[in-house]
């Protein structure tokens, strides 16, 4: 049976690039069944933008809530078995409804979503998603992986990313009370209800555009803790449901690196709960020897020691 796909794009002062996001979109051949774009309150001429596609997209209004919200309304409203998703200063690649059609085509009722690839663009700066993560993937077809928390493969982003919409609205959707990792605690979510399929095409270019200047995931930098408190947030919050025993030693495992980066953003900001945190660190680990050889040269020197144990995560800004 053909799947049936709408295609929701959240926007917010994008005046200046929404209509490439767009245009990429219609583009595609086969075409997406719908295609909803949400303005979040934009105050820029992101409106005027979208007055010129009235006639081709559904176009939602609303106030200001955040990108979460934003996914969430355009969800809601869809009609298709399936949502996908592309930001608004992103665009999509040729043939990508094509890769969706392919894949989804003999996709039983056991699947809950698919992704693919992403290049990184910007100012002196390109790189693939996959080869970052260290993943690999045949192109030209997809691989179906029964459970992406188990190959820790939760790291993606939803502009390669497609859902089936039933599952998505069970679990409540994008979490609209976080301002950072909105999706990957869907994904978390999501990983406990199904297989996915993986494909090593190239879906989507996340771009870094020289006059945008506020991504989303610059809250890493301009509030560290607040970042890192919320990776513990959603780790520990996957402990706490009905697991495997591979399961909850990979999510020990990850809350524990969670809480290393927590301390060390608190040693940074010179509060006094760092070496609380790194002993929790070190206490969560489901091997306690690699969790107390990575918490002792913080607890030992302090900063300095967070250096030791910590490596700069190779990563690109999203919005």
């Amino acid at each position: 049976m053909k799947p049936t796909i709408s295609v929701i794009i959240p926007t917010y002062n994008r005046g200046h690039c929404v209509g490439d996001a767009i245009e990429s979109v219609l583009s595609q051949d086969p075409p997406a069944d719908e295609v909803i774009v949400v303005d979040d309150g934009s105050t820029d001429t992101t409106p005027e933008v979208l007055t010129c596609y009235s006639k081709q997209v559904t176009i939602i209004y609303q106030n200001n809530a955040g990108a979460a919200a934003a996914r969430n309304t355009g969800i809601r409203h869809a009609n298709s078995t399936w949502v996908a998703f592309l930001d608004s200063d992103d665009l999509w690649w040729p043939g990508r409804m094509a890769v969706l059609h392919r894949d989804l085509a003999n996709a039983d009722e056991s699947i809950v979503g698919h992704s693919g690839d992403i290049r990184f663009t910007g100012p002196h700066q390109e790189m693939g998603l996959f080869d970052l993560r260290g993943w690999e993937f045949p192109r030209g077809k997809a691989v179906r992986i029964t459970d992406i928390l188990l190959e820790e493969m939760t790291g993606l982003f939803s502009i390669a990313t497609a859902l089936r919409r039933s599952i998505v609205l069970e679990e409540g959707g994008y979490r609209e009370n976080l301002r950072i990792y909105e999706d990957v605690a869907l994904f978390y979510a999501l990983a406990l209800r199904g297989s996915w399929l993986f494909t090593g095409d190239v879906l989507a270019e996340a771009r870094r555009l020289e006059n945008d200047t506020d991504p989303l995931t610059a809250i890493e930098k301009k509030y560290p803790i607040e970042a890192a408190s919320g990776r513990v947030q959603l780790t520990s919050a996957l402990l706490t449901k009905d697991l495997s025993l591979k399961q909850r030693k990979i999510m020990m495992k990850q809350t524990s690196g969670a809480l290393l980066i927590l301390a060390a953003a608190e040693a940074a900001e010179k509060s006094g709960s760092h070496r609380r945190t790194a002993i929790a660190s070190a206490r969560q680990h489901p091997s306690a020897l690699k969790g107390w050889l990575k918490a002792l040269p913080p607890l030992l020197f302090g900063r300095a020691g967070y250096g030791l144990i910590t490596r700069q995560r190779n990563g690109f800004s999203r919005s």
